[in-house]
């Protein structure tokens, strides 16, 4: 059931991706803009070196640091490869990445004229341009 609502989500990192199931479930129409060519946020250890260091091993266990709707199976402290794994799962659970317009960054976001609505434009790595009209934008 759609809500004609439209919503985007700048980021594909942890509460992107959870706030992005919740507006689902709510029959709201999402798009997420992420600027890496995977989901997970600062977790993404790789070309760049975003946010996070190789040795990084999280301060809070599994049993705390997985959502809610897709528990961990183990009480351990994950590297930030295993959580980045388990983003990535928690992603395809969901069927995400249909939402997600990966390599893409935010340009972009400005309240229009009347107010109640959101514009926001993107451009990704390949030359792309991307420009809609939101009824909100989270980040």
């Amino acid at each position: 059931m759609s809500s004609g609502k439209r919503v985007c989500v700048i980021g594909g990192g942890t509460s992107g991706l959870a706030g992005m199931v919740q507006l689902i479930n709510e029959g709201i129409e999402v798009v997420c803009f992420e600027k890496e060519a995977r989901v997970g946020g600062i977790f993404n250890w790789g070309e760049d070196k975003n946010g996070v260091y190789d040795s990084v091993i999280l301060t809070i266990s599994s049993m705390l640091m997985a959502f809610s709707d897709f528990p961990s199976d183990d009480a351990k402290y994950w590297t930030h490869e295993e959580y980045l794994t388990y983003l990535q799962d928690y992603c395809k659970k969901y069927e995400l990445d249909k939402h997600i317009v990966f390599n893409t960054t935010v340009t972009k976001v400005e309240l229009r004229a009347d107010k109640k609505t959101w514009l926001v434009e993107a451009t990704s790595t390949d030359g792309t341009k991307h420009s809609g009209v939101y009824d909100s934008v989270g980040a």
